[in-house]
């Protein structure tokens, strides 16, 4: 079991796919006996294994990468008190400069933008670029679902 953003995940060896799943405890509908004899885990290293991401998703063929993030001064103090992952270092206080050691995934992306403008991604040019293209498509979206409200304005 894991645990990241108040949610539990399962890990486990999945035949079908010869690779690790991982699979959210809210999400399983079911439960299933299966006369399958128990192997117990002696491939992963589930420390290793989530040592160098954000959350529990993994890209395969990604490596790691140093992320360079510039915060604005109001948010540093709370990304220094709470800090985005242990291999943070803050190279410059002054300036809001703070890197990372990650491999990029959809929890860092969603944890960048959920800082809104308060956060510039310096390094690496993919990832700033898959920022502002996700930033440029919701900004699309919302300009042109403009006065379509659907549903939401009825009693």
């Amino acid at each position: 079991l894991k645990q990241y953003n108040n949610r539990w995940f399962l890990l486990g060896y999945n035949p079908e796919f010869d690779d690790l799943s991982i699979v959210a405890l809210d999400r399983i509908e079911a439960v299933n006996y299966a006369d399958i004899t128990f192997k117990r885990n002696l491939n992963y290293d589930f420390d290793a294994y989530f040592r160098d991401i954000l959350g529990v998703s993994i890209e395969k063929g990604k490596e790691v990468e140093r992320i360079c993030l510039k915060f604005s001064a109001n948010r540093l103090p709370y990304v220094i008190s709470k800090p985005l992952h242990y291999s943070q270092v803050v190279e410059d206080e002054k300036e809001g400069i703070v890197t990372l050691d990650l491999i990029p995934n959809k929890e860092l992306i969603s944890d960048l933008i959920w800082f809104r403008d308060d956060v510039e991604v310096l390094s690496p040019d993919s990832l700033r670029e898959e920022i502002k293209d996700i930033i440029s498509k919701m900004y699309k979206k919302q300009r042109s679902q403009s006065g379509n409200l659907g549903n939401c304005n009825k009693s």
